[in-house]
This record gives C-alpha cells, structure tokens and sequence, in this order.
C-alpha cells in the first residue's frame, strides 16, 4: 500500500509499528509510551503532528532512496511487512531488497544526527526502529542511511550485530500490546504532565511537598514509637498501658487509642520551643525542669498568646543590651525571661537597644 495514504494510516494504526519502539523502550525525545498508548486505543490523534521535520523527511525520502539506488546499484522499494507469529507487530520499510533481504532506513536527519552517521554511529532512537524492523523481517542486511538534503551518508550493518536485542525488544513490546488490550495506561512519563505557570502557586506546592515530607518523618516516628513501645512487653492477647489499649492479631498488635484526640493540642507550655526558634543567637536551652518547669508554665498561665511571646522574644534577641552590649556584659536568656516582671518591661521598651541599666534592679525581678 501507499506509505501517507489513508489505508496505509489505518494499518499502522491497529499495530505497533516500527517508529513506535523507541517511545516504547522510552529512548524517544519526541513521544512518550503513554503518548503512543493513547493513540493505539483511539484516546489521542490517529498520526504525529506533521512538524516541519516530518514534513522534511516526507519530502527528501524519494530523493534519498534514488541516491542511495544510485550510490550502492541495488533497488529499494518501499514495503510494508507483519510479523508471521504476531502480526500486530508491523514495519513500514523507506526500502527493501528481496533479494538480499536487506532494509533501507532513510532519516534527512538533523545536523547532531547526520554528524553522527558520519562518524559510523546510529542514534539510540533510531536504533531500536532497525531492531523492531529485522524482527518482523528476519532481514540479513542493514542500511542506515543519513541523508542531509544533498548528500547521504551509509552505515550498513549485518543483521546479526541487531539480534542481541531482539528478545528484549519483543518483551517490551508484548508487554505493551497487553496494557492496549487491557486499556490499561502504561507509566506516565514527565513530558506527559503540563506544566502550569500560576502566580503564587509555587509556593503553595512547596508547602505541600513540604507537608509530605514531613508526614513521611511523622509516619516513620510513630513506628519507631511501636516498636519501642511493644519491646519488653509480654504477649497477653489484650492489654492496656496508660489510655491505650492493644489487641493481639494474626501477625501484630493492634493499638486503639481513646476516642478523642485533640490533634491540635498545644504543649502545656510552648515557651522553650518559643525562645530557643526566635532567641537568635542568644543561648537556647535543652529541657524544663525543676523550678525553671515552674517559671515557664507560671508565665505561660498568665498570658497563654504565643504571638504575644515571640513578639517579646524577637524584641530580646534584636537588642544590644540583652546581647551584651553593655558595662556589665550581660546577655539575656531564658531563665531571665520567665521572671515575673521581665516580658512586661521588655513591653514597655526598657530593654530596647539600651546600653546602661541598673543591673540589679534587671536581675532582682523575684
């Protein structure tokens, strides 16, 4: 049949044709496999856009196989082959010789592959179409041919230096045949998302990527809680430890938890982890405890707004006098913060880039 015409784009349609294979193996920079699947199952268009190097190609094809007629006195047909065994398997050849059962493949290549050609080297892309070519043909003989609109350049090739990659070829592509018979998508690929260029939504996908992230460390946390949670147990079938209970199934323990859950509970008293993320280089602590415990809930009672408190904080750590900018070379820090009358002065601005303070009436706050 016609290579272009209808009839012929029907037939090669219902198959899996030879420009298919790279997509398939996913060595094609122009489709993807989903790409081709979608056109296999009617989902997408029927041809490749006819770009200006498709239309180029079309157009020199008949020229080069003249010149290469010419250049090698050997004639090259254009044919149209199915697999024996598979015939959904399929190969529109730009030539072939009965005779010699040899293939011709034509690419009015661009500059990158042409110089590839020159020095004896056939793109990966175009490799894989001679392989999935000399599986339906069971060719002898190889033509590569590059063809630059004026000159041609030859790599000819025994059929034997293809077949190593036959077998692998064939499983590719039966494995696809699968997913177009079981309307099935094969894997996406990331040239078969769009990409959208909204204003301020990077920073909204940032944030949940970041989410993600963080979901993944919490998850990973909560099963090395399990675990240390469970290690030195006994193997009762159903227990209790604290307000949680545990039911012994099959192969693991199930946990059932008390019904409410404030997931949104604060810590009884946030000012450690307040100061030590906004304190700046001031020292940060490591634990409450003791009468420092004391301090930190009594403030916290007062005035429970963490607003309120990093705001106080930010006010500490960006003055001098509190970072020791001053005659007696004090630095404020937590324990300084949680007397009873500190956060009010530093309200009040007393501690605001101030150099010279009656140290005993900063520190006599008891």
């Amino acid at each position: 049949m016609d290579q272009q015409s209808a009839d012929w784009l029907r037939w090669r349609n219902k198959g899996i044709g030879a420009s298919d294979s790279p997509a398939i193996l996913g060595v094609s920079p122009y489709r993807t496999p989903y790409q081709v699947w979608e056109e296999k199952t009617g989902r997408g268009p029927n041809e490749q856009e006819i770009n200006f190097g498709i239309r180029r190609g079309i157009e020199l094809e008949p020229k080069a196989r003249a010149m290469f007629e010419l250049e090698h006195d050997i004639d090259m047909p254009a044919k149209c082959f199915e697999h024996s065994t598979f015939p959904w398997i399929r190969a529109s050849l730009d030539g072939w010789n009965e005779e010699a059962r040899a293939i011709l493949e034509i690419k009015c290549a661009g500059q990158k592959d042409h110089t590839s050609a020159k020095m004896g080297e056939i793109p990966e892309k175009y490799y894989w179409q001679l392989v999935h070519q000399i599986l339906v043909t069971d060719a002898r003989e190889v033509y590569y041919y590059s063809f630059d609109g004026e000159q041609g350049v030859t790599i000819h090739k025994h059929a034997s230096f293809f077949k190593k990659d036959i077998a692998k070829l064939l499983k590719k592509l039966s494995d696809f045949y699968n997913h177009i018979k079981k309307d099935i998508p094969p894997s996406y690929e990331d040239k078969d998302f769009k990409f959208v260029n909204l204003k301020g939504k990077k920073k909204c996908f940032d944030e949940l990527l970041q989410s993600k992230v963080d979901l993944i460390g919490a998850i990973k946390r909560y099963r090395q809680a399990e675990e240390k949670a469970l290690e030195g147990m006994p193997t009762h079938d159903r227990m209790r430890c604290g307000d949680i209970k545990m039911i012994s199934r099959q192969d693991h323990y199930e946990f059932i938890f008390p019904e409410k859950i404030n997931q949104d509970k604060k810590p009884a008293c946030p000012l450690m982890d307040l100061w030590n993320e906004n304190c700046g280089v001031l020292a940060k602590i490591r634990g409450l405890s003791g009468s420092r415990a004391t301090m930190a809930k009594t403030r916290w009672r007062e005035k429970p707004d963490e607003k309120y408190w990093i705001d106080t904080i930010k006010i500490i750590s960006s003055s001098a006098f509190c970072n020791g900018d001053n005659n007696y070379k004090w630095t404020a820090d937590f324990d300084w913060l949680t007397k009873p009358t500190t956060h009010l002065k530093v309200a009040e601005g007393k501690y605001s880039n101030k150099i010279n303070v009656d140290l005993d009436s900063l520190l006599d706050d008891e």
